[in-house]
């Protein structure tokens, strides 16, 4: 149909819960033939009818689609980058730990010191400059909430919202807290809101990323999809003690 593939990654981003970076923004690319260059992935009728066989008007029927596909093309040359990836943390000092919408859960983390201060800030609004659905943005804010509040039930630390257009730093300065521990941010649109307040306490030494020990294991090895992973998933488990009895 020719039409922009971003409106398709926008589309799906405004409405899926779950929506993320990699599955959805990286799927579309794929579709269109940037990912996988010059392949492109054509609808088929077949898959249509079974995956709205449950549809309120029966299994819908898929007429006159395209048998093939000129592949899209892009001056850009997206190279994989070097992981960065965050080092154990040494902090002891008292410090306040931000749960948002990539790590809504303090449980993963398998902190040694329990956080003084718990924030929370959700940003479904950044996913996309147009009006992001009410069920995905219900659902990450409802999750960030989650989490804060299951962090406060395990820690006993006081609970603060950081909110949209609101500096971060007055939250620490009203509970006499100099730290503050982030879990790691992917690129992703929550970074790109997160960041511009971050990156300075992280110049000042004030912030620091922190990334838990199954994703610093995986993350590795994720180079080309999931099927890196997948064959390293056995050893990764063992080695950071992660039994079948515990899953």
């Amino acid at each position: 149909m020719r039409l922009d593939w971003e409106l398709g990654a926008d589309f799906f981003l405004k409405h899926l819960i779950d929506g993320d970076a990699a599955s959805n923004t990286l799927s579309w690319r794929w579709v269109g033939g940037l990912h996988t260059k010059g392949k492109t992935y054509l609808a088929r009728p077949d898959n249509i009818t079974r995956y709205t066989a449950n549809h309120p008007q029966g299994p819908l029927a898929a007429e006159g689609l395209a048998e093939d596909a000129p592949a899209l093309e892009e001056d850009a040359d997206h190279t994989r980058l070097k992981l960065d990836l965050p080092g154990p943390l040494g902090i002891t000092q008292p410090y306040a730990l931000l749960l948002h919408d990539e790590a809504a859960s303090a449980v993963p983390l398998n902190l040694a010191h329990p956080p003084a201060l718990i924030i929370g800030a959700a940003r479904p609004e950044a996913r996309s400059p147009g009006q992001v659905g009410d069920k995905a943005s219900a659902f990450v804010s409802g999750a960030v909430s989650s989490g804060v509040e299951a962090a406060h039930q395990e820690y006993g630390a006081p609970v603060a919202m950081w909110a949209e257009g609101k500096p971060l730093a007055p939250l620490l300065d009203a509970a006499g807290i100099s730290q503050i521990v982030v879990p790691y941010l992917p690129v992703s649109w929550t970074r790109d809101a997160l960041m511009p307040d971050l990156a300075p306490m992280i110049a000042n030494h004030r912030a620091h990323f922190i990334l838990d020990d199954l994703n610093r294991a995986t993350w590795p090895h994720a180079k080309a999809g999931f099927f890196g992973v997948k064959k390293q998933i056995e050893k990764v488990l063992r080695d950071i003690g992660l039994t079948g009895s515990e899953l």
